[in-house]
């Protein structure tokens, strides 16, 4: 038995259609290339963030040697007065800054004048 089947139309499959598949890839490849995309902007803004929070902190860090230094030498400079005032008090307090100031009371000469602002 022999069947006409001239007449039959049979549903076109996907096999016969190649389009869908190109479809299937373009919007894969759409959807991979945008999530990726949106991570690397992400990275990049995170990056960004990052950096400027470093800057600042950076900034803060240098901020606070440069007072730290500043202390010590307001330190150091005070540390140096005081040792030149107690000096100065030690000097002025020897035995020999009282002789020649004694000597240069009782007997005014140039040499006692010299010796007393030598040793006082």
């Amino acid at each position: 038995m022999k069947v006409d089947d001239e007449d039959v139309v049979y549903p076109r499959s996907h096999k016969a259609n190649p389009n869908w598949l190109v479809w299937v890839i373009v919007i894969s490849l759409g959807v991979l290339i945008g999530g990726l995309l949106h991570d690397g902007a992400r990275l990049l803004t995170a990056k960004v963030v990052v950096e400027y929070e470093l800057q600042k902190m950076q900034r803060g860090l240098d901020e606070a040697q440069k007072q730290r230094e500043q202390q010590a030498q307001a330190r150091a400079q005070q540390l140096a007065d005081r040792h030149i005032r107690e000096e100065k008090i030690r000097r002025q307090n020897s035995d020999l800054c009282r002789f020649w100031t004694e000597q240069n009371n009782s007997n005014p000469s140039e040499r006692s004048a010299n010796e007393m602002k030598k040793n006082c």
